[in-house]
């Protein structure tokens, strides 16, 4: 199955930030079923590192692959925010 998810990234409190006064940080970002760019790989670490460095309280995925074979059967909704 392929989607777009989103999702609330788990440690967030209403999108409440610390010492910043309110706002929330919404991110869209189309993950291309866990490929990345320089050799078409799925590479779960790479997709988390950019993920955690964007520190979303919400998090819109694109091009989301599901359980299959072509990124390990992966969950990457999961993976993605567990990171």
């Amino acid at each position: 199955m392929i989607g777009t998810h989103v999702v609330g990234v788990p440690g967030r409190v209403a999108g409440i930030r610390a010492g910043t006064g309110g706002g929330m940080r919404l991110v869209t970002f189309n993950i291309l079923g866990g490929r990345t760019q320089h050799d078409d790989e799925v590479d779960v670490t790479v997709l988390q590192r950019a993920i955690a460095d964007l520190d979303p309280d919400v998090l819109a995925l694109q091009e989301v692959d599901h359980l299959l074979q072509r990124s390990g059967h992966a969950d990457l909704t999961a993976l993605a925010v567990t990171g």
